[in-house]
């Protein structure tokens, strides 16, 4: 009796250092940011395909371009039989420069559009699996930087769904090995690094913790209050990131609710 008490104790204290972890990472409390370094205004953004329509992607086109960003990560670009590439191009017309995976998925496609000329574009998949990832390299003026536009493999979760547990096993394993591949490659950049995007996963993860080791948490470093990302469950969750080399001036970090889609835009300036 007296080890199954130590054992709950044990267990208690570990879910609470959980928790204040937890909270700590998914909460900023308007911290200044660094002004000094690599400016860039950028946006990432899971559009969970625009909803499907061409409209919605006209009115989010719309407001981000009011906000004259120097680069734009999209997350679920709508396959171009849903959302025509060709308009949503042109719908950012300001950005000069684009890239898109080269594997059209029916889901979970993935987009850069940039004012400064992109380089080199790499991309990143996992076996069995639509979630992918990209990496750009983008000439600015006086740097070139390397960004990695990111959706890591999402979680499956059904509730109605059988061999849950073994769904959720199977896909964090896909997960853990793309962050591997994408960290590794962070490590081996000759440029500053910006990775973005919508990792599937809270701050207390693996992946989080792999990919932000070496790289500033730009909510962390100039956010203020929650950082719930997703719009689904009250807005508790923090799933999508900016995480940039200390090369970058971090000034501000802001995520916008919209209607346009489940996840919030995030904005780096």
């Amino acid at each position: 009796m007296r080890a199954a008490k130590v054992f709950l104790l044990i267990l208690a204290c570990a879910a609470i250092l959980l928790l204040m972890l937890f909270v700590s990472r998914s909460y900023s409390f308007g911290k200044h940011g660094n002004d000094e370094g690599i400016h860039m205004r950028l946006v990432s953004w899971n559009a969970d395909n625009f909803l499907v329509s061409q409209d919605t992607m006209l009115r989010a086109a719309s407001f981000i371009g009011g906000l004259h960003p120097d680069v734009v990560c999209l997350q679920e670009r709508p396959h171009t039989s849903l959302v025509a590439w060709d308009s949503i191009r042109t719908a950012f017309g300001e950005l000069e420069y684009a890239a898109v995976n080269s594997r059209e998925d029916e889901v979970l496609n993935l987009a850069v559009l940039s004012r400064w000329p992109i380089l080199d574009i790499m991309e990143y998949y996992v076996p069995d699996s639509y979630n992918k990832s990209m990496c750009v390299d983008i000439a600015m003026p006086g740097d070139t930087v390397r960004l990695f536009n990111v959706h890591l493999q999402t979680n499956g979760l059904n509730p109605g769904g059988k061999h849950l547990f073994r769904t959720l096993r199977g896909n964090a394993a896909k997960r853990k090995g793309q962050v591997r591949v994408i960290a590794s490659a962070v490590a081996e950049s000759p440029y500053p690094v910006i990775v973005c995007g919508d990792l599937n996963v809270p701050p207390v993860s693996y992946s989080y913790r792999k990919l932000s080791a070496s790289l500033d948490d730009a909510f962390l470093k100039a956010g203020k209050g929650w950082g719930g990302s997703y719009q689904g469950l009250g807005g508790f969750l923090r799933i999508d990131y900016i995480l940039c080399s200390p090369a970058f001036a971090v000034s501000s970090y802001c995520l916008v609710p919209n209607v346009w889609s489940d996840h919030k835009i995030q904005i780096l300036n």
